[in-house]
């Protein structure tokens, strides 16, 4: 059947097409979100006055990929590969930083918590454990990355007023900035300077507003209520 081009569009504006500017990032649990004991909170964030997760300097993040791991088998004839584990890749962020560089210093806080408190020792005096690192449990977190369409109007096409509409929700768990890029520097650049960070995480957890999940998450906190982060996620980042 030769191409169509009537078809094509018919499809196209059935299934519409997503758009990759239209998402928001989230660090729902910093450092400490998985601990049992209770005593690391996650008020790396609230120190740093990012109380909404850094949503509004998230500028760009990729959604997380995977690779699925196969062991041969090999009786008779072409080996057939058998998927028994996935990899994750890391998940990349861009983040607009702030005139004190706050937001580099919230993600080098996090990485203290692997590998001690030598940075931040300003005296050069001698403190107990400065390369000491906590648990694991103590130092993971959580990330969240919600992807959006464009506001869907009424029968006649009038978006006036509508909401962007929630499609998708990932959850990035057990996750913690494995790499905290240089950032660089010159005179002659009169842009605004970004951080590089790499995510780390076990695994992802992920909600389709169509196709499963949609009792865990309400596909109509868009727009409006989904600006008020904290109201709907109370306690998400500590006292």
């Amino acid at each position: 059947m030769p191409f169509n081009v009537a078809e094509f569009n018919a499809n196209i504006s059935r299934g519409s097409i997503a758009h990759s500017s239209q998402f928001e990032g989230f660090i729902v649990g910093g450092p400490g979100t998985y601990s049992k004991s209770g005593k690391v909170q996650a008020g790396i964030l609230a120190r740093y006055g990012l109380e909404e997760g850094m949503r509004f300097r998230i500028e760009s993040v990729n959604l997380p990929g995977r690779t699925l791991v196969t062991t041969d088998q090999n009786y008779h004839g072409p080996v057939r590969a058998l998927p028994y584990r996935f990899n994750i890749q890391n998940v990349s962020m861009t983040i607009i930083l702030s005139k004190d560089m706050r937001e580099r210093e919230a993600f080098m806080k996090w990485q203290d918590f692997f590998v001690g408190h030598y940075r931040t020792n300003y005296t050069n005096q001698a403190v107990p454990g400065p390369f000491d690192t906590k648990y694991y449990q103590d130092g993971i977190g959580r990330i969240q990355i919600r992807q959006y369409s464009y506001p869907v109007g009424d029968a006649s096409g009038n978006t006036a007023g509508a909401e962007y509409e929630l499609q998708n929700v990932i959850t990035l768990e057990e996750a913690y900035p494995i790499g905290v890029q240089d950032i660089q520097m010159a005179w002659g650049d009169e842009g605004y300077a970004k951080l590089q960070v790499e995510i780390r995480y076990r695994y992802a957890t992920e909600y389709n507003k169509n196709y499963g999940g949609t009792n865990h998450f309400d596909s109509n906190k868009a727009g409006k209520s989904v600006t008020n982060f904290i109201k709907d996620n109370p306690g998400a980042f500590g006292p």
